[in-house]
């Protein structure tokens, strides 16, 4: 919730977006305690300094993917027609390349844990990116909270 109301062109009060949430009753006060705010700046300065004039920002985008099983999943042989949704938290795309970036919070003992766990979501989420825009996704990223970093896929 948080970092869906960053503004990459400007400079965040993050304390008074929490506020804000919490207001607004979308986090508890008791939860908002336990968000660490120099974790979310440093975020926020990681992805701004990727983003320039030219970038297109995109926040909470939501997909709907219908295809073969085997079309969505390199390791399948499955010609059954599924359909996958969600959310992609944040895309820049800048002269038709796209930059994917999906934010994590869970404790987790490092970078090969994470990527192993959400692999197969990143590269669904590529492909919904291409299919939605025609940018060519060429940079695929998890940010974690926990492990305070972004990291490349």
């Amino acid at each position: 919730a948080v970092m869906e109301r960053i503004d990459y062109s400007k400079e965040n009060d993050v304390v008074d977006i929490i506020s804000s949430l919490v207001s607004q009753g979308i986090i508890e006060h008791r939860i908002s305690r336990l968000i660490d705010v120099s974790k979310i700046n440093k975020a926020i300065g990681v992805i701004s300094a990727m983003i320039t004039q030219n970038t297109r920002v995109l926040k909470e985008q939501q997909f709907m993917i219908r295809d073969k099983h085997s079309n969505l999943v390199e390791s399948s042989k499955d010609d059954t027609k599924v359909m996958v949704q969600g959310i992609i938290d944040l895309v820049l795309i800048e002269n038709g390349v796209a930059t994917l970036i999906d934010f994590k919070t869970n404790k987790v003992a490092d970078e090969d844990e994470l990527i192993n766990k959400y692999k197969l979501q990143i590269e669904l989420y590529s492909k919904a990116i291409t299919g939605a825009t025609n940018a060519r996704v060429d940079n695929k990223y998890l940010y974690s909270f926990y492990l305070n970093k972004l990291i490349k896929l």
